[in-house]
């Protein structure tokens, strides 16, 4: 299967911003405000869901 690039990369900027949020609670600074954290790593979650759906394709080839 075949999906655009942008889906993992939507998937990364999710995780990177919940783990950004984490560590900057922990060394207590905060970056990010939790809940612009979350409404950010859903909406990547979901439009990497999205990308993931509308691009994906079969390869064509002889090892399918």
């Amino acid at each position: 299967m075949k999906i655009h690039p942008i889906s993992p990369a939507l998937y990364l900027a999710g995780m990177v911003t919940l783990f950004v949020t984490l560590i900057g609670y922990i060394i207590d600074f905060p970056w990010f405000d939790p809940v612009l954290a979350i409404i950010i790593f859903l909406f990547c979650q979901e439009a990497s869901k999205f990308v993931a759906e509308f691009t994906m394709e079969e390869e064509d080839g002889k090892n399918n």
